[in-house]
């Protein structure tokens, strides 16, 4: 079953000038993520809202214990360009787990924390 979803996304420093688009959070309505996104706002974190298909591909990087898994915001309906791309982090980051995995498999929807 395809659902939309919106997700808070946030740039993060990578490999010295370069940043990339993460996912902070996940909602199913466009208001409760923008409740948060002000919550961001007024702690002065610059966030984006995007709308994205649960059945579209990302990648999910994981680089250790210590550092909690990054999913980038960038969401793909044809899994092919993201392996591509797997491969690419692979040669930039040799010792982190780096997936390709459809947005439902990283979101679950009904454990979602409530917004106040």
């Amino acid at each position: 079953m395809s659902k939309t979803v919106f997700i808070l996304t946030q740039l993060v420093p990578f490999l010295g000038n370069d940043a990339l688009s993460i996912i902070v959070a996940v909602r199913e309505t466009k208001a409760e993520i923008e409740a948060l996104q002000k919550g961001f706002l007024q702690q002065g974190k610059i966030t984006g809202v995007q709308s994205v298909n649960t059945n579209y591909y990302t990648l999910i990087m994981e680089a250790g214990n210590a550092i909690p898994s990054l999913i980038l915001a960038t969401a793909k309906k044809r899994r092919e360009p993201l392996d591509e791309a797997r491969e690419i982090f692979k040669k930039l980051l040799p010792n982190a787990h780096i997936r390709v995995v459809q947005l439902r498999d990283v979101i679950n929807l009904e454990h979602l924390p409530e917004v106040e």
